[in-house]
């Protein structure tokens, strides 16, 4: 008779939380997620499986979790099926070969590193995340410095690396804003107790901690540390606050324990993840925030408008009924339009009263809006949003169909811009397409309280199903959005 099938953990998979959510990053190209009850078991099942063990073995380990689990034995036979497929368990366990695609270029990971030993192979991280395609800066915490040469961070990013909150040139945002703002993504590897600590209590005395604080990028936490500190209570409450709060926390690894002499380093659970496999992961988890491409460049942009403008599947002569009527109903003060391709939307503000400023990332786009509508004063400025050289303040905003051209992963730069742009008591429009929308037109789709979360700072007051005025007449939902005084 064959020997019982012993279930192992694989060594490869890793594991993140987020939430009530368990996502497990296995196989190249994919990631699977178990949520709520489904998480806590397959939770449970991992730690179980830390050893091998028989699916008998296993339902009598669980059932010192969870009372009854012996007799729903289906119910974790299918947990173990899906978590098997999802390469995370296996009847043997397999070392998983991460192979980087040049996939991230253009993506700005800040990599920030604690006080643990693990910070020596930060400069191995960044050299594998620029690998990866990633543009990488670096933060350090004091501890850090003990044991990572800033210079060497320096010679791989050609960027200073970051150290101290107080360390910015005079007239420029404090260092740890700059970052955060700079952001598409931020990786804490390794992070300490200390830090996780910090970050939990929102305690901003060190520059790490007030980068993760600030930052409206999403934040991915690698906790390495000994394990007897890894299992201690206070450790494991940080732990599910950050996840809880919507942090990405991945699960350690197995690796030796340093703090031993040399001659005697047990195996254990509480290293982060080598650097290989670390930026494996983080080039996973990157490209599941990533939704899109990156938006097209200034160069494409003008290429565009330089065929033929108004064949471009936005483009329309008129202004959408439903933003002319809002816009006829606010006091006339300074009006941002951004992203104003042709310039239709600025005109009808300027005709309406309204102080103009209008900017695009085309420099073609705005000389050919200026001489469509030259007798009109309007400010025309060439600006990208996601990184605005802008510092003026606005009552109005009209964005009619830019957010929706940028993957997630640069979502909350546009929306930093858009919060410092908006003086309090000042109305957002915008206008991005439904789901319903062609979907060759490739932008992404965005429900009410997925908008609400991405500008928490201002108040979504309505939404409202139309029809766009271009050619095709696209459906498009126009939302509007009002800052507190």
């Amino acid at each position: 008779m064959a020997s019982p099938a012993l279930l192992t953990r694989t060594p490869g998979a890793q594991l993140v939380s987020h939430k009530a959510a368990l996502l497990v990053f296995g196989r190249p190209g994919m990631v699977y997620r178990f949520d709520d009850d489904s998480a806590e078991l397959a939770r449970a099942i991992l730690e179980a499986c830390e050893v091998p063990r028989t699916i008998d073995e296993l339902l009598m380990w669980l059932d010192d979790e969870f009372e009854g689990v012996s007799e729903q034995r289906q119910v974790v036979l299918d947990a173990v099926a899906e978590l098997t497929t999802a390469g995370a368990l296996n009847s043997r366990a397999q070392v998983a070969h991460t192979h980087l695609q040049p996939a991230l270029t253009g993506a700005r990971v800040v990599l920030a590193l604690s006080g643990a030993v693990a910070s020596s192979l930060g400069p191995a991280l960044v050299a594998a995340l620029q690998a990866s395609g990633a543009e990488v800066r670096c933060a350090l915490t004091r501890s850090a410095r003990r044991f990572v040469e800033p210079r060497a961070l320096e010679a791989l990013t050609h960027a200073p690396v970051v150290s101290d909150l107080w360390a910015g040139p005079a007239g420029e945002p404090a260092p740890h804003i700059a970052l955060a703002e700079w952001a598409d993504a931020v990786v804490v590897a390794p992070a300490t107790a200390t830090t996780l600590s910090r970050v939990a209590r929102g305690d901003c005395s060190d520059l790490v901690s007030a980068l993760v604080t600030a930052t409206r990028a999403p934040v991915l936490l690698a906790p390495s540390m000994n394990p007897g500190m890894l299992a201690a209570a206070a450790v494991q409450r940080n732990l599910q606050q950050l996840s809880a709060d919507g942090h990405f926390v991945v699960w350690p690894a197995r690796g030796i324990e340093v703090a031993h002499s040399p001659g005697n380093r047990p195996l254990v659970r509480g290293p982060m993840p080598g650097p290989d496999v670390l930026a494996g992961l983080i080039h996973e988890w990157l490209r599941v925030q990533v939704t899109l491409p990156a938006p097209p460049t200034a160069r494409y942009w003008n290429a565009a408008f330089r065929q033929d403008p108004t064949a471009l599947p936005w483009h329309s002569d008129a202004v959408e009924p439903e933003l002319l009527e809002v816009l006829k109903g606010l006091p006339k003060g300074k009006l941002l339009d951004l992203g104003t391709g042709l310039g239709t939307v600025a005109n009808a503000a300027n005709e309406l009263g309204f102080r103009v400023v209008a900017t695009d990332v085309s420099a073609e786009a705005l000389a050919r809006a200026q001489s469509r509508f030259a007798q009109a004063d309007i400010d025309w400025l060439e600006d990208d949003v996601l990184d605005t050289k802008l510092r003026a303040s606005f009552s109005a905003i009209v964005d009619r169909c830019v957010l929706h051209t940028f993957p997630a992963a640069q979502q909350a730069r546009y929306a930093q811009a858009i919060v410092r742009f908006l003086k309090p008591g000042g109305t957002f429009a915008l206008l991005v397409h439904a789901p319903e929308a062609p979907a060759e037109l490739r932008t992404v789709r965005f429900d009410a309280e997925q908008l609400q979360s991405l500008l928490p700072e201002l108040t979504l007051v309505s939404s409202t199903g139309i029809t766009m005025a271009d050619a095709k007449r696209t459906p498009a939902v126009f939302h509007v959005f009002e800052r507190g005084t």
